[in-house]
């Protein structure tokens, strides 16, 4: 694999496009194959980014963490454990440090109440611990119900919302702020769609209902490929068309252009604000 990552880097920087990697999905610090990619990618350090739950040993933090601009770290309260979770943010964020590299801590959350309850207590704690270091970033992230397909939130309790809203440094207000448009509302205070027509108007005012852009040229790819497990490089995650090539076949087009959308649901945010044109 660290073959493959040199391939990309050496094809991206023939095109003057400066390559960034987001290392995602299961729990890439358990990979072993992580520190030779990260090796194959050159001297100059890249803006690649790791997705973790925060649970490898400090070991690991002392060899990898110069190689990311942004680690994300996903907390989940009901097996997280807070004070390594605090270690871990100390020694990436230490003085001494030679690299400076932030940190985003979001604190997985649902509508039950004790669930709730255990995430705002780690929230404010890590805020709390964190608060004046300008490169941590501590959030509550709210959860949808059905993992992304429609968006549609867990019912979050008014009062959660006006927490998370707070949290934000946000207004809040139920009757403008609780989600009353194109997904099904049933008459009682659900969650927040997180998507207000000022935010959609900002999507080149092209935004349709659900996210629909079929018929429209789609630019994905022209920022953000996806490579899947078995080497195929996609220009999306929609995945519309056919893979853009295979890395051990060496014949991947880095610079593919347009396609015409056949979705009926846009879903991904990369996809999303991918620039579109009729």
């Amino acid at each position: 694999m660290e073959n493959h990552m040199q391939y990309v880097v050496s094809n991206l920087r023939l095109l003057d496009r400066e390559p960034a990697f987001s290392f995602v999905g299961g729990e890439p610090t358990l990979n072993p194959a992580l520190m030779p990619m990260l090796q194959r990618t050159g001297n100059k350090k890249l803006r690649n980014r790791l997705v973790t739950n925060g649970s490898a040993g400090l070991k690991f933090w002392e060899e990898h963490y110069h190689y990311f601009h942004t680690i994300e770290i996903s907390y989940h309260p009901e097996f997280a454990d807070l004070e390594h979770i605090k270690e871990v943010v100390h020694y990436i964020q230490h003085e001494d440090r030679p690299e400076k590299v932030y940190v985003d801590i979001a604190v997985h959350v649902t509508h039950d109440d004790a669930a709730w309850l255990k995430g705002v207590q780690a929230y404010e704690q890590l805020a709390k611990e964190f608060y004046d270091n300008e490169r941590v970033w501590v959030h509550i992230k709210l959860l949808y119900s059905n993992f992304t397909r429609g968006k549609k939130f867990f019912p979050y309790k008014t009062y959660q919302m006006e927490y998370w809203h707070k949290s934000k440094g946000m207004n809040f207000n139920a009757d403008e702020t609780m989600f009353k448009g194109n997904l099904k509302y049933d008459g009682r205070q659900r969650a927040r769609h997180d998507l207000d027509q000022n935010w959609l108007s900002r999507k080149q005012n092209i935004v349709k209902k659900d996210w629909n852009f079929k018929g429209y040229n789609c630019y994905a790819g022209e920022d953000t490929l996806v490579i899947d497990h078995l080497g195929d490089v996609w220009r999306g995650w929609c995945k519309v068309g056919s893979p853009l090539g295979n890395l051990s076949k060496r014949n991947v087009n880095f610079d593919p252009g347009y396609i015409q959308c056949t979705k009926d649901t846009c879903r991904n945010g990369h996809d999303q604000v991918a620039r579109k044109f009729k």
